[in-house]
């Protein structure tokens, strides 16, 4: 890693630059309009006694340009737990700087600390990320599809 680059664990100071990469991430991939999550809702979330997720925050020269956003997911067959990586993204101007494949280093090294078995992530296969992805040395697979119910859906299921 460079000496240009940093990584940290996010606090809840930095719920605006959460919601601020959060918020990127949705313009990145033409979806603007479903990045309504709020600061509020990320030190709720993120720092609160019912954590849902964990960040960590990647700096260039002291800016804070990435983040790896990530939670433990625990598979019932095996009683093991990975490390889901939910949202992975660098500042256009400060890709190919390094700066993604430290977050991913320090996603493996937290992974490692937890007594997770493994790290994995979801990748829509147009995104161009997913070459990097394969650099790295991650398995892209075929195994499982993206099922998911709305809210709003529900009471048709239950009856």
């Amino acid at each position: 890693m460079s000496d240009r680059i940093a990584i940290r664990d996010a606090e809840p100071v930095d719920a605006a630059e959460i919601r601020r990469l959060v918020h990127a991430n949705a313009v990145f991939h033409g979806k603007p309009e479903l990045a309504v999550v709020t600061e509020e809702m990320i030190r709720r979330d993120g720092f609160g006694p019912e954590r849902q997720f964990s960040a960590l925050l990647g700096s260039v020269d002291g800016r804070i340009a990435g983040i790896a956003q990530y939670a433990i997911r625990y598979n019932s067959w095996s009683g093991t737990r990975e490390l889901f990586v939910m949202n992975l993204f660098v500042d256009e101007p400060m890709r190919k700087t390094g700066l993604g494949r430290a977050l991913m280093a320090a996603a493996a090294k937290r992974t490692l600390e937890l007594g997770c078995v493994g790290m994995s992530l979801g990748v829509e296969r147009t995104n161009p990320a997913l070459d990097f992805y394969r650099r790295l040395g991650m398995e892209v697979t075929d195994r499982s599809a993206h099922c998911r119910f709305k809210s709003e859906d529900l009471p048709a299921l239950i009856g």
